[in-house]
């Protein structure tokens, strides 16, 4: 036995269906143009916005570690010291030709 979520009455499974807010509504009240409702609606609403928030967040923690070890990566291969040349050990602008 269920208990349909619109109307609180005891059905049989058989004679009740399972919405997609894992309520059961009887085949009475679906009749009457009920599908839902609305407390349990807005629940689902506002646990599928918590989950997209947090997802959200996830990705923007990963894209921030992401850039900074970039940065970090890009500032450590610029700032080698470049300004010798490898054959001759003279300054790069002062080696003479």
């Amino acid at each position: 036995m269920k208990v349909c979520s619109a109307c609180k009455a005891s059905v049989e499974r058989e004679d009740c269906h399972k919405n997609r807010y894992g309520e059961y509504i009887c085949k009475t009240c679906m009749a009457a143009g009920i599908r839902f409702s609305r407390l349990r609606q807005l629940d689902y609403l506002v646990n599928k916005k918590r989950r997209t928030l947090r997802r959200i967040a996830v990705y923007a923690v990963v894209l921030a570690i992401t850039t900074f070890l970039l940065v970090r990566l890009i500032d450590d291969i610029t700032s080698k010291d470049i300004s010798t040349s490898g054959l001759s050990g003279r300054p790069a602008l002062l080696a003479v030709s």
